[in-house]
């Protein structure tokens, strides 16, 4: 989510009687233009409607719960401020243009005076807008590197899998009832969809679907060397395998400590990777809590908020 404030600063002189013209209205403007990225992991701004967790009526019929990993590579991407000097500059000056337009609507030039005062107003606002936004925006090679970076981590790790082993892990240690595995081998797939009707014959009575969704590096400052925090997105699904009743789905999003980019990829990534295993961990906590409130008797795990279902 961007967000761009504009300081405008406008000087007009006082217009003589009965005349309304542009020479009478001159505005001589000097825009400061900054882009300033907000990020999403904050539940206050997020659109939409948070999902309750399942009722103590509902988790009574849970019985064993399957527990499936999912079977694709989560997104990987970087969420900056401007990928790209010249796209900043071109962003910046069309943003300068939108701040700076309600000032000068209904002025009409009547001499070529008046025109050339409105183009370069114009051109003034655009250029403070064009320099600010390169400033604010993240060198192009850097952002690749960001990028590069981001890939790797489901290259060397296995989220999915990951994540499976983590929930059913907490699920072991705070939850009733029994968390089982389920791998892609026992399911009956119709038309690319899992039925989960044959997980009922082998005593499973509900199944918990946790994937790893995204992962990102992301920073809200903008310019040169951001410092970068790791991001994580995962969802949650608690399905009735009768019938296919889908009981419970909610959002999660873990957002760790910001660090320099050089300080993320160094010694092999090896920062990059604990921050990954600690965000697997918390992400696998918050799936367990939030789909079996009132059991398991423990604090929310620190930097997980809830999203609203897309």
């Amino acid at each position: 989510m961007r967000r761009t404030a504009a300081f405008v600063l406008v000087v007009r002189t006082l217009p003589p009687p009965n005349k309304r013209s542009l020479s009478v209205k001159a505005i001589v403007c000097f825009l400061i233009l900054f882009l300033i990225h907000s990020g999403c992991a904050t539940s206050g701004n997020l659109p939409g409607r948070l999902p309750p967790p399942p009722s103590s009526e509902e988790r009574a019929s849970f019985g064993t719960v399957g527990v499936i990993q999912a079977d694709y590579l989560p997104k990987t991407d970087i969420d900056v401020v401007v990928k790209g000097r010249l796209m900043g500059a071109g962003l910046g000056a069309v943003a300068a243009l939108v701040v700076i337009s309600p000032f000068l609507a209904g002025l009409n030039p009547t001499n070529s005076e008046e025109a050339s005062i409105l183009g370069a107003t114009l051109l003034a606002a655009a250029s403070f807008g064009a320099i600010f936004g390169a400033i604010m925006a993240t060198p192009k090679e850097e952002a690749v590197s960001f990028e590069r970076l981001v890939k790797e981590i489901p290259e060397r790790t296995t989220p999915q899998q990951d994540l499976q082993e983590e929930v059913l892990r907490a699920g072991a240690e705070w939850v009733e009832n029994q968390l089982a595995p389920v791998y892609e081998a026992e399911l009956t797939i119709i038309d690319n969809i899992a039925n989960y009707n044959s997980l009922a014959e082998k005593g499973i009575q509900t199944v918990l679907e946790a994937s790893v969704e995204r992962i990102a590096l992301g920073s809200k400052k903008g310019g040169s060397d951001p410092p970068l925090k790791l991001v994580m997105d995962a969802r949650s699904r608690l399905i009735r395998a009768r019938d296919g009743t889908v009981v419970n789905v909610a959002r999660f999003r873990h957002t760790g400590s910001p660090r320099k980019f050089s300080d993320w990829a160094a010694d092999n990534a090896a920062l990059l990777d604990r921050e990954y295993e600690d965000g697997i961990r918390k992400l696998a906590l918050a799936i367990v809590s939030w789909n079996f409130p009132g059991e398991t008797g423990m604090e929310w795990p620190a930097y997980i908020i809830v999203l609203p279902e897309k």
